[in-house]
């Protein structure tokens, strides 16, 4: 299925299949995807997503304008606007603090060494919930 349990799943597959899961990119959007904000606009699953992000294993790619909420459009130019297009850059705005703080906790895990393990805690389909640890 499509619920939360399949991301379990494919972080389980990805453990069981790679030697170093930290070497892989996690990213939620990119230059040759439409912005998930455009096909979907509730800014709680996009906060959830970009989480994911940044916390589960990997090298996450932030892709510019994720902390402005850009939404694209579907044309490759639309995709890849210029900031100064959507309104300069806001340093106040809601995603830019939320991202600000998960970029500083996961400093801040990386400078007491708790991103070298990785465990996945369970999924509920029904509450759309999962939980993982980093660290011991």
């Amino acid at each position: 299925g499509d619920g939360i349990s399949s991301l379990a799943r494919q972080l389980q597959q990805e453990q069981a299949t790679f030697s170093d899961v930290s070497v892989l990119g996690t990213f939620l959007d990119n230059h040759d995807q439409t912005r998930f904000l455009l096909t979907q606009s509730d800014h709680t699953l996009y906060k959830n997503g970009l989480t994911c992000t940044l916390l589960l294993p990997g090298v996450p790619i932030v892709y510019y304008g994720t902390e402005q909420a850009m939404a694209g459009g579907e044309s490759d130019d639309d995709k890849r606007q210029p900031l100064w297009l959507h309104g300069g850059y806001d340093t106040s705005g809601d995603l830019y603090t939320f991202m600000s703080h998960l970029v500083a906790g996961r400093k801040k895990m990386l400078e007491l060494g708790q991103a070298d393990e990785f465990k996945g805690l369970g999924a509920d389909d029904g509450n759309r919930g999962f939980g993982f640890r980093r660290g011991l």
